[in-house]
């Protein structure tokens, strides 16, 4: 697992905290208990949001083609009837209607006739910025889905989510954890923390879907877990689930700390930390590590063979 580093904490202690955000807009009437889509479903293209500055596309020209790819693995999971990535593409392709992005301006109903689809999914990057390495380096990626239905023209749901990480530390609201790697100046590792907070910004924008009309609810697993308590200083409670992919991971440390966030670095492997604060007073608390699905069915374990004690 990753360290966090003392200049970090620093950071941590010091920062006002800001966090990752989602929001739904949906137009009436469809706001149901359940989603059903017209199959097949076809992921688009993902294009630029006009208010991404110019620099940020130049240096991230891939970005789009990544975030597709990332959302179109975890929307697969979701039994609907969804079209192979490289299907959707081609069939674009292959219309000219790549050219000049004439693919954008087109009537939704033609442009789904043209790819045999009963329902395009929309994706429009709304932010985007890769950290440079440094103490006060950032990493931010925004994103905005719309389902739209091919036969009626009209919007479905749509639905947008932020992920930022400052300093080699992601935050959620009002919660202060846990890296999951090192500040760094290598591009590999910075792509690798891009990655990162986009998958936790798609994780969060499904969890907003209503669930498909013929979903089974189904447990969360957690197969494997870690506690690693380094004693510092400072002292450091380590975190790491193998189970479920596509949930919401925390931990507990006893009624100390609740709802500590873990984040998906990988299919399926959930990854974070506390690090202990210069007032924090807790005596033998036992840790709980939790798998969440998007629609709250969750997984709760004791780790009896860990307890913490802070300071």
């Amino acid at each position: 697992m990753s360290r966090i580093s003392l200049p970090c904490m620093v950071l941590l202690w010091g920062w006002t905290l800001t966090g990752c955000s989602v929001a739904e807009k949906q137009i009436p009437g469809t706001h149901a208990a359940s989603l059903d889509l017209a199959s097949p479903v076809a992921v688009l293209p993902f294009v630029w949001n006009e208010a991404v500055k110019p620099k940020d596309r130049e240096s991230l020209t891939d970005l789009p083609q990544l975030a597709r790819s990332i959302f179109a693995e975890s929307f697969a999971t979701l039994p609907y009837e969804d079209m192979d990535q490289a299907v959707v593409l081609k069939k674009i392709q292959d219309a000219e209607f790549l050219e000049e992005n004439r693919w954008q301006a087109m009537k939704s109903g033609d442009l789904a006739s043209t790819i045999g689809a009963g329902t395009l999914v929309e994706g429009e990057i709304t932010k985007a910025s890769l950290g440079r390495g440094g103490l006060w380096s950032s990493t931010v990626f925004g994103i905005r889905i719309s389902l739209v239905d091919a036969k009626t023209e009209t919007l479905h749901w749509q639905g947008t989510a932020e992920s930022k990480r400052y300093g080699g530390i992601l935050y959620h609201a009002g919660q202060a954890t846990e890296l999951l790697s090192e500040l760094s100046s290598k591009e590999a590792q910075r792509r690798q923390v891009l990655q990162t907070i986009i998958r936790d910004a798609v994780r969060k924008i499904l969890m907003t879907l209503p669930p498909p009309a013929n979903l089974e609810i189904l447990t969360p697993a957690i197969e494997t877990h870690r506690v690693d308590i380094q004693p510092g200083p400072p002292k450091e409670i380590l975190v790491e689930i193998r189970g479920t992919p596509d949930c919401i991971g925390t931990f507990d440390i006893g009624s100390f700390r609740r709802f500590i966030p873990l984040w998906e670095v990988e299919s399926g492997v959930y990854r974070g930390g506390y690090i202990a604060q210069p007032n924090d007073s807790a005596e033998r608390q036992e840790v709980r590590i939790r798998l969440e699905s998007r629609l709250g069915v969750a997984t709760v374990k004791q780790v009896e063979q860990e307890s913490v004690t802070l300071p």
